[in-house]
């Protein structure tokens, strides 16, 4: 995750990065492609527009807590993701892409089904 913050040019330790970087993992291992340092920033910039009363929250103890929450599952999903897909079998990809589907949809109200991620943010196909 620490690698993945520094190549994406994301600085560590804050709410917007943090969930943007949970959202990357999600439709990164949904997608089966890495999301490139543009489609990040993009999504940043876009989740940036949208939190623009985030800066409160983020310092307040709901704020950090949220935020670590984040980093760990992104970090648990980027760590899956790799492992999932090294083994290169192609029923155990399928089931792991549905139950992350399953489970962001849950946690965002967002079907990684129906947007892809741009050097805008996500889009709706």
């Amino acid at each position: 995750l620490q690698a993945r913050y520094q190549a994406s040019g994301l600085v560590r330790g804050q709410l917007i990065p943090a969930n943007v970087m949970l959202f990357v993992a999600s439709w990164e291992a949904y997608n089966g492609t890495r999301a490139s340092p543009e489609q990040v920033r993009g999504l940043q910039q876009q989740m940036q527009s949208l939190w623009s009363k985030a800066a409160d929250f983020e310092r307040s103890a709901e704020g950090l807590r949220q935020r670590r929450l984040y980093e760990l599952l992104a970090a648990v999903l980027m760590r899956e993701n790799a492992r999932v897909r090294q083994r290169q079998d192609a029923d155990g990809i399928a089931v792991f892409r549905e139950t992350v589907r399953e489970d962001f949809l849950r946690l965002s109200h967002n079907d990684l089904a129906r947007y892809d991620l741009t050097g805008e943010g996500f889009v709706e196909r």
